[in-house]
């Protein structure tokens, strides 16, 4: 795994520029904790596109579809992103 660095700067609510790593992140983190909600404990009703009765029973992983995927993983994202990516576009494509 790789280290890339930003050299982007953010600005903050006072309008000074940040360009610190710890600060930047305090920064998101405080942006983020700002528009999320506080849950709740309700589950959302979501409309399904199957019957609640469905049932997946089988998921088959066969070695050429995980070798390609695997191959054209790119360095410059982390892996467990990579591995996301290429497995949901295999599922969606069929």
């Amino acid at each position: 795994m790789t280290y890339r660095r930003d050299h982007s700067a953010l600005i903050d609510t006072n309008g000074s520029v940040v360009v610190d790593d710890v600060e930047k992140a305090s920064l998101f983190n405080s942006y983020f904790a700002s528009v999320g909600v506080v849950d709740n404990g309700v589950i959302p009703v979501c409309d399904s596109v199957l019957s609640i009765d469905t049932v997946i029973d089988t998921v088959v992983f066969n070695t050429i579809n995980v070798k390609t995927a695997l191959r054209k993983l790119k360095s410059n994202l982390s892996s467990v992103q990579m591995v996301c990516h290429h497995f949901s576009h295999l599922f969606s494509s069929g």
